[in-house]
């Protein structure tokens, strides 16, 4: 008997196998596959179509599943859009994070965000969260929103800081100048066109070439006689 429970001890645990080897998605996985599918289908239309102009049979209709299916996943349209600002908003602080992490001093980390938050505000996710701020939603989605906004403003400012203390930049008004960034950048899917000269990405560059060198021409510096 004692010789049996020590065997039984030393044998080593059988690790659990998966249904299917793994090669299929499981229940989690799957649901949330569909969950991404209906909300990249309502971007998609809000985008394209308005969002008071969407209904949720619009975007059924387009994903080929009835209204109630949809439920399984969203409890209403202006739960997708909130779903689908978060994903946005989660998607510009990575892209903050991985710019100070890349950038060689403050200001090189602010060409690196601007150039990748101008192509992430102009796929359907990023347009819907710019477009989410004009829009009349219930009191707590609309607090959910400007919450996120304030956290994105609080990425610029800080690169502004930094910058004026590696000396990379000059002394500014941080406040100030984080408006005019935000001001130009998120306006850039108001009149950027994908397909024409430049894409997102030289867009960004672009902008932050006008932002950092400013309008006036540079004089040099008299030489004491």
């Amino acid at each position: 008997m004692t010789g049996k429970v020590a065997s039984a001890r030393g044998r080593r645990p059988v690790p659990k196998q998966q249904r299917w080897n793994g090669s299929i998605p499981g229940h989690d996985e799957q649901r949330n596959l569909k969950r991404l599918a209906i909300l990249r289908a309502a971007a998609k239309m809000f985008v394209e179509n308005g969002y008071h102009e969407t209904s949720l049979a619009d975007i059924a209709a387009a994903l080929h599943v009835t209204k109630p299916t949809l439920y399984y996943y969203v409890s209403s349209k202006e739960e997708m859009l909130a779903q689908i600002a978060s994903a946005a908003l989660a998607e510009s602080e990575t892209l903050f994070r991985a710019a100070l992490e890349e950038g060689s001093d403050a200001l090189d980390a602010l060409r690196l965000f601007m150039r990748s938050y101008v192509r992430a505000m102009n796929d359907d996710f990023g347009r819907c969260l710019l477009a989410a701020r004009h829009l009349r939603l219930a009191p707590e989605t609309r607090s959910r929103l400007l919450a996120g906004f304030r956290r994105i403003d609080t990425f610029a400012r800080e690169l502004l800081e930094r910058g004026v203390r590696d000396g990379s930049m000059l002394e500014n008004d941080v406040r100030m100048a984080t408006f005019v960034l935000y001001g130009a950048v998120n306006w850039i899917p108001h009149w950027y066109r994908e397909g024409g000269d430049l894409t997102p990405e030289e867009a960004g560059d672009a902008m932050f070439e006008v932002l950092a060198t400013g309008l006036a021409k540079r004089v040099p510096a008299r030489v004491p006689a």
